[in-house]
């Protein structure tokens, strides 16, 4: 493999990183805005 092709893999790498880590965190914001939304109600 050559420099360049390891640099590609290394920024892939943390691009997916960064993705999954976005999931999570917009889900769980998504999930505690909806038990905002039943305490408001009740």
């Amino acid at each position: 493999m050559s420099e360049e092709q390891q640099q590609i893999m290394k920024k892939t790498s943390i691009a997916k990183r960064i993705l999954f880590y976005a999931i999570i965190i917009l889900s769980r914001i998504s999930f505690y805005a909806e038990i905002q939304k039943k305490m408001e109600q009740t």
